[in-house]
């Protein structure tokens, strides 16, 4: 789900939104997104360029292990993060 804000009707289009979720068939915790947009204005096929920024939360664990048979078990928690570029075209679906 995500929540924005886009400039108004006489000012050049810029949207900004951010939001969070789950990974869908995942176990693993919650993902977070925010990102901003731009594009062109109109009542037909509008062109839009967006900026996406994810971060997610993962349970992992470090296992550290010298050659021998015992180890040790950290657990930890991960925080990767990846970005999306988009380049595309806005379609009205309803007037």
């Amino acid at each position: 789900m995500r929540i924005g804000l886009e400039t108004p009707p006489r000012l050049p289009l810029l949207r900004a939104t951010i939001g969070t979720g789950r990974v869908l068939g995942g176990t693993q915790p919650s993902l977070m997104v925010w990102g901003i947009a731009t594009g062109t204005r109109g009542q037909r096929a509008r062109l839009l360029i967006e900026w996406d920024q994810y971060r997610a939360r993962v349970n992992a664990e470090e296992v550290r292990s010298n050659g021998q048979v015992d180890t040790s078990r950290t657990p930890m928690v991960v925080r990767p993060r990846w970005s999306a570029l988009r380049v595309g075209v806005e379609l009205p679906i309803a007037r």
